[in-house]
């Protein structure tokens, strides 16, 4: 899949409860499609080494 957005190498904190972990974040069409280890190519994408994401935290 072709991502509009790929935030990659992050520490995610999905909201869910479940422990934080590194991994990518694939934006299409201004929504999260792809959490985890995300394949494919962006348009941008943005580098998150030593940040944390937090997708969907402020929807």
């Amino acid at each position: 899949m072709n991502y509009d957005i790929k935030i990659t190498g992050g520490t995610i904190l999905d909201g869910d409860k479940t422990p934080r972990y590194k991994g990518d974040v694939g934006i299409k069409d201004g929504k999260i499609v792809a959490l985890g280890e995300v394949s494919g190519d962006a348009d941008r994408v943005i580098d998150a080494t030593g940040k944390f994401v937090c997708p969907g935290f402020v929807d």
